[in-house]
């Protein structure tokens, strides 16, 4: 299992995707776990293909209010081909 958290397939190289992954030597609660990043840190979001749609509009939302200067792209399996096109 950990080797699909902290590494990728091959077959991802291109997504060029940088994963960040804080370790504590004890338990924390939920609230503790979450990562500020600056709001620059990002040039794109892909959403994935088989995202939720509740899930999808939170993420367009929080990238829209957030980073307004990220691209938001969605991802498409097209005959076991994904494609990723801009959201306007």
């Amino acid at each position: 299992m950990l080797k699909q958290i902290y590494f990728k397939s091959d077959k991802w190289s291109f997504e060029e995707e940088y994963r960040v992954h804080k370790m504590h030597p004890n338990h924390i609660e939920i609230e503790e776990r979450f990562y500020q990043v600056p709001e620059d840190a990002t040039s794109k979001v892909i959403l994935g293909c088989k995202m939720k749609k509740e899930e999808k509009t939170e993420v367009i939302q929080i990238v829209q209010n957030k980073c307004k200067h990220t691209k938001i792209f969605q991802a498409q399996l097209n005959n076991d081909r994904i494609t990723i096109h801009p959201i306007e």
